[in-house]
């Protein structure tokens, strides 16, 4: 019979009494067995059969039991301290340069002669011309564009009347049919505009074309027309 003798519990301070009473009863069963046993003796009987043993609770672990529920999520706990900074990265490669490109045209010595209507602006001086992308004809006053892409249209016309007409109108022309209005209610003075252009199919045209009723007198100046396209992007 299992017993701890450390331990006091009713279960193992029986389980000690029990121990020493069937200790003393099986040194006398096997005493009896012995002379049972000698020569001249009937054969031995069977051995009783052992008492069921006592178990203690002190030394039995029982089944695992079920796993409880996951209790509540604790609080949060304090920020820590910032690391330190991490050590400076390699320079990276050098970007593309982006160049403003484009081209600047005027119209020089002609005060006092016409634009007729629905003609373009002539212009006899080409300034600068920083692209390869847009092309000027002098005889024409045609800029052709052989690129996809934006451009930025800026210019102006000094005017000294347009007959009986009261306002004076120019537009940027683009391939001959888009027309981006400039107009000035002002007949003898400056007309100003500005056209955004996107190119897709190439080649594309480009003119500064007097919209006006009438035709239009240049103004008696140094300068009587000026037009610069810009490349925004390819």
């Amino acid at each position: 019979m299992i017993s701890n003798y450390n331990c006091n519990c009713p279960n193992c301070a029986r389980a000690r009494a029990t121990n020493d009473t069937q200790s003393n009863q099986r040194q006398q069963n096997n005493l009896n067995h012995f002379d049972r046993c000698r020569p001249n003796q009937p054969s031995c009987p069977p051995c009783p059969p052992c008492p069921p043993i006592p178990q203690c609770l002190c030394f039995f672990t029982g089944p695992t039991g079920p796993t409880g529920q996951m209790g509540a999520t604790g609080p949060t706990g304090p920020t820590g301290q910032m690391g330190p900074t991490g050590p400076t990265g390699p320079i990276g490669d050098t970007g593309p340069v982006q160049q403003l490109r484009g081209i600047q045209v005027q119209l020089t010595n002609a005060g006092n002669t016409f634009v007729n209507t629905n003609e373009p602006v002539v212009f006899n001086n080409v300034e600068d011309d920083q692209s390869v992308n847009v092309n000027y004809n002098a005889l024409t006053g045609e800029f052709t564009i052989n690129e996809p892409g934006n451009y930025y249209v800026s210019w102006w016309v000094a005017t000294d009347g347009a007959g009986p007409s009261l306002t004076i109108t120019f537009a940027v022309e683009v391939n001959g049919s888009l027309n981006i209005l400039g107009a000035s209610p002002i007949v003898t003075g400056q007309v100003v505009g500005n056209a955004f252009v996107t190119v897709g199919a190439i080649p594309a045209t480009i003119r500064l074309v007097n919209l006006t009723p009438d035709n239009t007198m240049f103004a008696n100046t140094n300068v009587q027309a000026n037009m610069v396209i810009t490349e925004i992007s390819g």
